[in-house]
This record gives structure tokens, sequence and C-alpha cells, in this order.
């Protein structure tokens, strides 16, 4: 069984915005994707949630969140800011990026209360999360987190992400995503490998997220082609003519340990 292709197909940042809910939903009864990475602090997570909570098929994540990346749309705690000032800047949102919250001094202890609190939150809407996996790679703000993330997982049942974390060798720069992943997916040994999209569709709810580098059109552009790439019958042919099995992240748990 294990001389095949396995791929845990995820989706990231769904309760960020309607647009990657509805995103994900598609490209999961319509594709290959078989996880999401939800964001309870997300502003469009009630609507994410009434979405996934009736969804037992699709493998849902808590995206855990300590930055808050974007010029305009913000990400906040979900404990009040006072109960973690170690992690907010001035208006009470997360810093933009890692490197900001270390320079910060994030306190460890505070990083994991909050993480509790987003998990409890993603709970409390309904949702069983069945792994963790973080927003922007946050694990060596400190250099003890991602063993205590482990250790934490272990508690409360849950997988984490690190363990799976391996991706497709990149064997092609040009053509669209799917042919992209056509050529990885061709370059791979047999093996479990991951592969991390954020599925939006092109709409101007996307369009409101900027970074200093990127403008909102080319995020949704790119987020738009993910969609498209997960629903692409290029792929779901290949994967069916050769074997390649698109897979949850417990079932890559049970198969791999």
């Amino acid at each position: 069984m294990k001389e095949r292709i396995y791929l845990i197909t995820r989706g990231d940042d769904t309760g960020n915005s309607r647009s990657a809910n509805q995103a994900v939903m598609q490209a999961y009864r319509e594709g290959i994707l078989k996880n999401t990475s939800f964001m309870p602090v997300g502003q469009a997570a009630a609507h994410g949630a009434a979405l996934f909570a009736g969804t037992p098929g699709l493998c849902l994540g808590l995206h855990a969140v300590l930055n808050s990346e974007w010029e305009h749309e913000h990400y906040y705690p979900a404990l009040p800011p006072s109960e973690v000032p170690s992690l907010v800047r001035e208006g009470g949102m997360f810093h933009p990026t890692p490197r900001l919250t270390r320079e910060a001094g994030a306190r460890v202890e505070q990083i994991m209360a909050e993480l509790r609190a987003q998990l409890a939150l993603a709970r409390s809407m309904g949702l069983s999360p069945v792994y963790v996996d973080t927003h922007m790679v946050f694990e060596w703000i400190e250099e003890k987190l991602a063993g205590l993330l482990e250790e934490w997982c272990r508690q409360e049942g849950l997988v984490y992400y690190r363990r799976y974390n391996r991706r497709l060798p990149q064997a092609a720069e040009t053509g669209d995503a799917a042919e992209r992943l056509l050529a990885a997916l061709d370059a791979a040994d047999p093996g479990l490998y991951t592969l991390v999209t954020h599925p939006c569709f092109d709409d101007e709810e996307v369009r409101r997220f900027t970074l200093p580098q990127l403008s909102g059109e080319e995020v949704a552009r790119a987020r738009d082609e993910d969609r498209r790439m997960l629903i692409d019958p290029r792929i779901t042919q290949y994967m069916n003519q050769t074997g390649v099995i698109p897979i949850r992240y417990d079932e890559a748990a049970r198969l791999f340990g």
C-alpha cells in the first residue's frame, strides 16, 4: 500500500473570508481537497462553522493564529488582549509577522493560553478539529514552542501537522498551477506528501486583503488559481490513472504512524 503517492490536500485560511469558505467547499465537493485549516478568529468564522459543521467528510484542523499580516484586515486574539499583552500591538491585533512577534518579547505561556482559547472557540462553534497547523509557520518564535505544540496536540488527541509536512518536489516553474502540480507528482517518489493551498474566489472580498508587496488583485488571482487547480479534471484524471491518493490528516496518521 505504501508504494504509492499519498497526498494530504489542504486548504488554508477558512474562517478568514466567505470566499475562502465557499471555495474550500467547492474544492472538497468537486475536486481533490480533503482537509481545511480553520481560523476561529477570522472575520468569517461563523459563516465557515455553519458550512463545515455539517460536512464530516472534510477533515478540519485548527489553523492557529499568532500573526496579522494584512494591511487593512486584521486578526485579534481569542483572549482579551490584556491577557496576552506580549502577543499584540497597538489596537489589540496580532503583530504582522513571527519575526516581529519574537522581537516584541512574546511569552510562551501567553502563546499556549491563546492557542488553547482558539481551540476552545472552534469547538464552541460546533466544530471538531482533527489536526493543528500554524498560520505563517510561527514555531520559530521560541525554540521550545514546536515541542510544546506537539505535546499539547497529543494531550488533546489532535494530529500535529509537522509530523507530515513533506512537500512535493518543484519540477516546473512555468504553466498554470495544475500543470505545475502534475509535473511535481510525476517527479515524486512513492510516499506521503502535503500540498498546501489557499483557495478563494477572485472577488471583491478577497481583493481587500493586501500586503506591502502584493495588491489585493494579485492575492485574489493567486488564490483563485489554487481553487481552480483543486477542481481541475486533469488532476483528478491523473490521480485516477496513476493511483495517487488524496487523503486526510487522520488517515495519514493511521497509515504512517
